[in-house]
């Protein structure tokens, strides 16, 4: 009995496509035909569900286009010749989840009295349509932010920079961030 595995089974980005495979054991025989269809429900969608082998072939790719973060599965129909030599996957299941949006490795954990920092922040993935990263701070005697609205462009994955100044009493500074644009349900 030959078997059908799908891989990967783990965590794909929301509005991101990720490559998925099947992949026979062994390789279709000699004159065999086999065609799996990839069924998706919940968070997951299949963009070229038609996966067809010929004789030789082990791998086959397809694309899991991912919606809203969430569960979904995929599941595989097997037709052809050859299909009864190969067991059924079964159900696949897929998490979608948002991506990270900030690294925030470039702020410094501290700064010194009126002194200043420009850090930046970094995005996981690249903005698919354009991001704003809006930071606050709260009212303290340590220190101010400005240049807060922080607009990341289509296809780029950093912000500009941004100001912390120190004030003249040492403490701390905390600081928030807010997410908007078209981008925005896509991170967390």
């Amino acid at each position: 009995q030959g078997r059908v595995t799908v891989a990967p089974a783990s965590t794909v980005y929301s509005d991101a496509v990720t490559p998925h495979t099947v992949t026979l054991f062994p390789a279709l025989p000699s004159g065999g035909t086999l065609i799996a269809v990839v069924a998706a429900t919940g968070s997951a969608s299949v963009r070229s569900p038609l996966v067809s082998f010929r004789p030789g072939e082990t791998v086959k790719t397809f694309d899991v286009a991912s919606g809203a973060a969430g569960t979904g599965s995929l599941s595989l129909t097997l037709s052809g010749k050859s299909a009864a030599q190969y067991g059924n996957p079964g159900v696949v299941t897929v998490t979608v989840a948002k991506r990270i949006v900030i690294s925030t490795a470039s702020i410094p954990s501290s700064i010194p009295l009126s002194g200043s920092a420009a850090p930046s922040l970094s995005l996981a993935t690249p903005a698919t349509n354009g991001l704003i990263v809006t930071v606050t701070s709260t009212a303290s005697p340590a220190g101010t932010v400005s240049l807060a609205n922080l607009t990341v462009a289509a296809g780029s994955s950093a912000t500009p920079t941004f100001s912390i100044t120190g004030g003249a009493t040492a403490g701390s500074i905390t600081l928030s961030f807010a997410l908007s644009g078209p981008d925005a349900g896509s991170y967390a």
